[in-house]
This record gives structure tokens, C-alpha cells and sequence, in this order.
């Protein structure tokens, strides 16, 4: 037998036009019915409808073949002892007023530290009594929303890739975060499934992805980076999350949030965004602009600079930049021209050619065959005054034959 889940908010249940009843899909709503203690769930037209437990507290599953068949939506390939998945437990516990959850211990537990599978009055009552410390502290606004609630997307998306005739594909994906004051920090969880080509993992250098504001702020994160190295086979890379992204500084984040991923270079691959999220962060954790911090931010991880007739015989020869990237956490306001510091080791630097793509998106030469040495610091006044938090990646090229060289060492400083 199944009932209505007793959930006061189902808008975090992935929604899929191309799944049964066409604003349900199966497998998500089984496994968040199980994430919320239920024995499970199946679409019945556009609803997730949780499967029931008995008085006695024992699951009213279907108890023989025929019973199970007729619960037509219910993947057959789950088992009942299905682990505790991160994102469904999280989009569960929001599911019943709760400010997320993660797993434990297998198990599925909510923010405030309940199980997920606790009574739903108990989780009302509970969340009364949060509701009411929150407005004493001032934390959550009229309607109930508090700092640090996370607003999803879970649908699964694709980007298509970029056809070989055609133009740039995009696409573009809208979350609501309701009503709650200005803010200054926002947290960007985006989970994107790793790529691959006849099985050899491949980067994400032909996306840009662009967050934008209530107000109409944009702010492109992802300028055609490469992404992490991850392990599987070499080379393999990763999408970076989650970003603590600073740029609408004393704007209201209440609204809709919207996530542009364009495709540029046709790869053979699509994209698959599997969910992301939009989290404003309690402004009292950034009291201040951080704009006289010091910054220094440095990679020490050796990289072979491949000569520029290497592995090309016999000619014509060709580039083989080299490319590295870095994570910039701290929330830093550059109050003048940022610089950068390289470390090379090449018996001609003349020979090379070096580029820093910036976390603002701008790229800068910082060094084009010049007769050398490289200076220790090189100013970057393209970027002055601007936040210095994001992703940065510096490529160099060999242009001219007769030697190989090492990237040792890299560093983005500021103040």
C-alpha cells in the first residue's frame, strides 16, 4: 500500500520531463522515500508517493511477486539495504523542513543531528523550536529561511557538445532562494559527471560556466579550465566544488539564481550536470571586506616544459604547452596590483611563452620570449583591485627547438 509522504516540500525531488508521468522519476523517488525511512516509493502520474509503514513499525512493503508488479515504477535493481547517498539524504532532510543532512555511519542524518526516519510530527515540533531560536538570534527572516539553507536544482541536465558545423551550445538552469536579507558569500555546490572518450578520461576545457545574480550580476567561475587531476587513467580530471564566491557583496540574494554552462569546442562528448545548489551564507561569518589580507598562494608541484620538437618526428613540429592550475579559497580583495611569482628552470627562456588566466577571466602574458632571467614577482595591474578568490591557471609554451625545461614552482600573491 502506498500513502502520501508526510513531506511539507517536495520541490527538491528531481523533476525529469522524460521520466514516468513526465515530473517524476522513479529511481529518485525511491531512494528519497528510503533516505527519509520510508520501505520506498514509486511515481503515481507527476507524484512521488512514499510506501507506508505499519503500525508496528515494520515496512508494508509488497510481500509477493504479484503485489511488487503492481507497483509498475518501482526500479527492480534497488536493493533494500540501498546505502546511504549523500545528495538524496541531503535533499530528504530539506524535503521535511530540515537546513540539509549528510551521512553517517551509513546512515541517513539530518543537520540538527535526527534521524532522517524520525516521526514527521517530531520533525515539526523540532523544527518549531529551530525556527524560534533562529528568530531570537536574528538569523532567519520573516518567512522562516535561514542562513545557510541550501536552494537546489536536482534535476539531471545535458549539455549538449558543440557540433563541428554548428555554433556554442549552452544551456541554463534556475534556482529560487526565497527572501532573506543581503548577504555577501555565496556557496556554489555543482556536481557535473566526469567525461570520458572511449574510456580515457577527458577535461572540462571546453566549458564556461557562469553564475548569475537576482540583481543581474554575473560572474563566470569557469574560464576553460582543465579541472583536478584525478586518479583513474592518466590524465584524468574532476569539476571543482563546491565555490565560496564573495563578488555580490552587500546584495540581496533573495530571487533566482541562474547557472549558464556553454560548450565551445566540439569534443564528442556531452556534459551531464547532475544537481547544484545556491547557498547564502550568514553574512556575520564576513563581517568585513578582507581587502588589506596578504595573499600568497603557491603550487610546488614540478612539471615537465616539453621541447617544442619533442615527440614530433620527424618534423613539422608543434607546441605542447603545459598547463596547471590552483585554487584561490580565501576571500581577498587585492588593494592594489596582485603579482605573480614563477619558478622556472630552461636553459633559454627566451624560448617561452607563459599565460595567466585569472579567476575574473582575464588572461594575461606575463612573459613572452623575453631574453631573461624571468623576474622573481611580475605585477598583474589587469586584475587590480578585484577579488583574488577563484580558480587561476598559468600555461607555458616552448616556441622554439633545442631544449626542455621545468615548471617548479608557482605563486599568486597579493598585498
Amino acid at each position: 500500500m502506498a500513502v502520501e509522504p508526510d513531506l511539507r516540500d517536495v520541490r527538491d525531488v528531481p523533476r525529469d520531463d522524460s521520466g514516468p508521468g513526465g515530473n517524476c522519476v522513479p529511481e529518485t523517488c525511491f531512494l528519497t522515500c528510503f533516505a527519509i525511512g520510508r520501505p520506498g516509493g514509486s511515481c503515481a502520474g507527476d507524484e512521488c508517493v512514499c510506501d507506508e509503514t505499519d503500525a508496528d513499525g515494520e515496512d508494508a512493503a509488497p510481500d509477493s511477486a504479484a503485489d511488487a508488479d503492481s507497483a509498475a515504477d518501482v526500479p527492480r535493481d534497488v536493493p533494500a539495504d540501498v546505502p546511504c547517498d549523500p545528495a538524496t539524504c541531503d535533499s530528504a532532510c530539506r524535503s521535511i523542513g530540515r537546513p540539509g543532512g549528510s551521512c553517517a555511519d551509513g546512515d541517513c542524518r539530518c543537520l540538527d543531528g535526527a534521524d532522517a526516519d524520525a516521526d514527521a510530527d517530531a520533525d515539526a515540533d523540532a523544527d518549531a523550536d529551530a525556527d524560534a531560536d533562529a528568530d531570537a538570534d536574528g538569523t532567519t527572516d520573516d518567512g522562516g529561511t535561514t542562513w545557510g539553507t541550501p536552494a537546489c536544482d536536482m534535476t539531471v541536465a545535458t549539455l549538449r557538445d558543440r557540433s563541428l558545423i554548428g555554433g556554442v551550445t549552452s544551456m541554463s538552469r534556475t534556482v529560487v532562494v526565497p527572501p532573506i536579507g543581503v548577504g555577501r558569500v555565496v556557496r556554489l555546490d555543482i556536481s557535473v559527471e566526469p567525461r570520458s572518450m572511449l574510456g580515457i578520461p577527458m577535461p572540462f576545457d571546453d566549458l564556461e560556466v557562469t553564475l548569475t545574480s537576482p540583481g543581474g550580476v554575473a560572474r563566470t567561475f569557469w574560464y576553460r579550465f582543465e579541472g583536478d587531476e584525478t586518479g583513474g587513467f592518466p590524465p584524468g580530471w574532476s569539476f571543482v566544488t563546491p565555490w565560496n564566491l564573495p563578488v555580490w557583496w552587500d546584495a540581496p540574494v533573495g530571487g533566482a539564481w541562474t547557472l549558464l554552462m556553454r560548450d565551445h569546442v566540439f569534443t564528442g562528448s556531452d556534459t551531464i550536470l547532475r544537481n547544484w545548489c545556491v547557498t547564502p551564507l550568514d553574512p556575520a561569518l564576513h563581517a568585513g571586506v578582507n581587502a588589506g589580507a596578504r595573499l600568497d598562494r603557491c603550487d610546488s608541484n614540478r612539471r615537465t616544459i616539453t621541447d617544442y620538437c619533442e615527440d614530433d618526428p620527424p618534423d613539422p613540429c608543434a607546441e605542447h604547452p603545459i598547463r596547471a592550475e590552483m585554487q584561490v579559497a580565501e576571500f581577498v580583495r587585492a588593494g592594489g596590483a596582485p603579482s605573480i611569482a614563477i619558478g622556472v628552470t630552461h636553459a633559454d627562456v627566451s624560448h617561452l611563452h607563459i599565460e595567466l588566466t585569472a579567476a575574473n577571466g582575464a588572461r594575461i602574458t606575463v612573459w613572452n620570449r623575453g631574453a631573461g632571467p624571468i623576474p622573481p614577482t611580475i605585477a598583474l595591474p589587469t586584475i587590480a583591485d578585484t577579488w583574488m578568490t577563484g580558480r587561476y591557471q598559468i600555461k607555458v609554451t616552448d616556441k622554439v627547438a633545442g631544449a626542455r625545461g621545468t615548471l617548479d614552482r608557482w605563486c599568486i600573491q597579493a598585498n
